[in-house]
């Protein structure tokens, strides 16, 4: 970092360091991204860790970059959504829904769909839920889910 690199490339960055230092680090890395306008690239299995330090990610599966984007408005098109019926919904109740996760509790639903989050309450409150929840995603679930929803079960 005392060098002033206009490209810095990080593996684990944070791994091994104790709670201090991954902070001190961590505030040093923004001061350089923000003050002297450095970009940074760091590979992490530690997703939590990066959110708060990142404005774009990619996602690598064999080599390749499987999907890729801006993580602000990655994380605006994915919610979770809790809703809660009277009656049980038939099965293609959600059809026209991009559906990446979905667990069925008896008439109670927890889905993470992809959309826009207005127009994915308006499809739901169009069933006439009892309740209607929505919960926003965190990096490392916006991971989870996008792997999930190619089919990738990958550690």
């Amino acid at each position: 970092l005392s060098i002033h690199a206009g490209l810095i490339l990080l593996d684990e960055a944070y791994d091994g360091l104790e709670p201090l230092a991954r902070l001190r680090f961590k505030h040093a890395l923004t001061e350089l991204i923000e003050d002297e306008h450095v970009s940074v690239i760091i590979s992490s299995h530690n997703l939590k860790e990066l959110e708060d330090i990142c404005d774009s990610f990619g996602i690598l599966e064999d080599g390749k970059i499987i999907s890729y984007g801006d993580l602000l408005q990655s994380k605006e098109q994915i919610n979770k959504y809790q809703a809660a019926f009277t009656e049980e919904l038939p099965e293609d109740a959600f059809s026209g829904l991009d559906i990446l996760h979905r667990e069925k509790q008896g008439r109670v639903y927890n889905l993470v769909i992809r959309g826009a989050q207005e127009d994915v309450t308006d499809a739901l409150n169009a069933l006439h839920p009892v309740i209607l929840d929505v919960l926003p995603v965190n990096f490392e679930e916006l991971f989870i889910y996008e792997l999930e929803s190619r089919g990738t079960d990958n550690e």
